[in-house]
């Protein structure tokens, strides 16, 4: 059905089966994950760090996991864990969240202008959502115009 052409995984169709919008999103999917699996290492540190902050702020596994789940960058959930620990008030733990938080808007503004012009919100949306340091460095370094399912691969393996 495919045969992988090279190690970036280009796709070539050996058969009809799939349209080609269909064959250069699986393309650029598996490009980023196999590209980017080094990320998965850097994440994997990160985990059991989150995870002995989060039970020295009294958190239970199960927290732990949905605060991990909601804040997909590792800045902002130290410094919610953090806080919680300390015993601030709700909106003090809003305030530094933001403010930890607020080049994520920033980088995600830049990213947005490296899309083609086409591409549609709720792609620029999701990539917007999913941005970490790490994403925003493999994404930027890009050439031409970024594929959001590229980004998306970048997102699965860090998420």
């Amino acid at each position: 059905m495919f045969s992988f052409v090279n190690s970036y995984c280009s796709v070539v169709p050996s058969e009809p089966v799939v349209s080609a919008g269909a064959i250069n999103v699986f393309a650029r999917f598996a490009t980023s994950v196999s590209g980017n699996s080094s990320i998965i290492r850097l994440y994997f540190a990160v985990a059991f760090s989150l995870g002995i902050v989060a039970q020295n702020a009294g958190l239970s596994a199960f927290q732990g996991f949905i605060a991990s789940f909601f804040n997909v960058a590792s800045a902002g959930e130290y410094a919610l864990f953090t806080a919680i620990k300390e015993g601030v008030t709700y909106l003090e733990v809003a305030l530094i969240t933001f403010i930890v938080n607020a080049r994520y808007l920033l980088m995600s503004c830049a990213l947005s202008q490296r899309f083609n012009p086409e591409t549609r919100f709720i792609h620029r949306f999701f990539v917007g959502f999913g941005i970490t340091d790490e994403i925003f460095g493999i994404s930027i370094a890009q050439k031409g115009f970024l594929n959001p399912w590229y980004n998306y691969g970048a997102i699965f393996i860090s998420v």
